[in-house]
C-alpha cells in the first residue's frame, strides 16, 4: 500500500456533502416532508435517504483510522 493511501482514504462526510445533515437515530415516523426521531426531533427533508441495517464499530476518529490502515500494512 502506498503510504500515504490512509490519509487519502479517510474523508468525512461533511467534507463532500456541504449541504446535507448527516442523522443517526431511529425514525418514529415519517412523513411526506419530514421526519420525526425517536428522541422527538422533527426533521424536514427535500430528499431523504434511509439506511438500515448497518452498524460500524471501527476506529471513531480519522487518527484512529489511519494507524489502523498503516497496521495492516
Amino acid at each position: 500500500m502506498e503510504p500515504t493511501f490512509a490519509e487519502r482514504s479517510c474523508i468525512k462526510h461533511s467534507e463532500y456533502l456541504k449541504k446535507a445533515k448527516l442523522v443517526q437515530s431511529s425514525a418514529q415516523s415519517v412523513s411526506d416532508s419530514a421526519v420525526v426521531t425517536v428522541s422527538g426531533d422533527k426533521i424536514p427533508y427535500d430528499f431523504l435517504v434511509v439506511c438500515t441495517g448497518s452498524t460500524y464499530t471501527g476506529p471513531a476518529t480519522k487518527a484512529e483510522r489511519i494507524k489502523e490502515y498503516q497496521a495492516g500494512r
